[in-house]
């Protein structure tokens, strides 16, 4: 789809082109009702295909400014996404607590091989709750309002994993010992069923991982909406303007703010240059590495 969008911007087809950069948009937010985390990352992985295309189309010297408003209008006229705590209060809670219940039955060899050590003879229910605990945190951090409030706990509660995974470090004999002494009147059911939830969250630890790459494809959509506000000047005006603020409030209510920006309140990076139109968002690093595109910047950018 995104390579006949791209095909029907070559051929003067912007219409067409816009409709197919707004499908993607609808399949991927389709692909967020459903209940894994795999999901979200394919929605947003959709996004991401739709970022060429976005920004052949806005850079296109055919797009009038009447395209432009339609396609500001159309995007913001999609449903909003799901966010991604529902897929880990069901789906993620689901696969978590089978796979507990598959090892205490001996029917997740797979998984068993990739643990460093064994894990047979804990308690179901107390792994259970603690999984459960876990997970809640998880939901907790994905359902916080913004990007930047999600990065702060998100960060404080890699930090406290981090250091509840000391334990599986063969290196670390301190923090080995720390747990033993911790647990010493503990019955060796207990030792094993207190260790078995975070053996099983290291086993699963791209749950964390995959949030960031989920609010940074969605957060291009606000690049998106940027870029066809600049089209759309350019085909009124006859040339771009000097600053994001000339397109308020003609264009954009606001000139979006970067969440990943070390600063609150610092406004997405528009650069006019010799050859080329480029907006972006410093991205998760926080540091502002030029629009060089994820992983670094989130950049969306077309020829002059």
């Amino acid at each position: 789809m995104a390579a006949r969008t791209l095909q029907q911007i070559d051929a003067g087809e912007l219409d067409a082109a816009a409709e197919g950069v707004i499908t993607l948009k609808r399949l991927a937010r389709h692909l967020t009702r459903q209940h894994t985390v795999i999901e979200h990352l394919v929605a947003v992985s959709l996004v991401a295909l739709a970022r060429t295309p976005t920004a052949h189309l806005a850079g296109h010297p055919d797009l009038t400014a009447e395209q432009a408003r339609a396609f500001i209008a159309r995007l913001d006229a999609l449903k909003p996404a799901h966010d991604a705590s529902r897929a880990l209060d069901i789906g993620e809670r689901f696969i978590a607590l089978d796979a507990i219940h598959a090892l205490a039955r001996g029917e997740a060899e797979a998984l068993e091989d990739e643990l460093p050590i064994a894990v047979h003879g804990f308690d179901v229910t107390i792994a259970s709750r603690e999984m459960n605990a876990w997970i809640d945190e998880l939901v907790a951090i994905a359902r916080k309002p913004t990007i930047r409030e999600r990065r702060a706990a998100l960060q404080a509660w890699e930090a406290s994993r981090d250091e509840r995974f000391e334990i599986f470090d063969r290196e670390n004999r301190e923090a080995r010992h720390r747990f033993l002494a911790e647990h010493r009147d503990a019955t060796p059911v207990e030792r094993k069923t207190a260790i078995i939830v975070p053996l099983l969250m290291w086993s699963f630890g791209a749950l964390e991982s995959a949030m960031y790459p989920m609010d940074t494809g969605w957060y291009g959509e606000q690049l998106d909406r940027v870029a066809f506000a600049l089209a759309g000047h350019r085909a009124e005006t006859g040339s771009y303007p000097e600053s994001l603020d000339e397109l308020v409030p003609a264009w954009l209510e606001v000139v979006p703010e970067d969440p990943y920006a070390h600063e609150p309140g610092t406004p997405i990076v528009y650069r006019l240059e010799d050859d080329r139109v480029i907006i972006y968002s410093v991205g998760r690093n926080g540091e502002d590495d030029g629009g060089v595109d994820y992983p670094s910047d989130l950049a969306i950018e077309w020829p002059r």
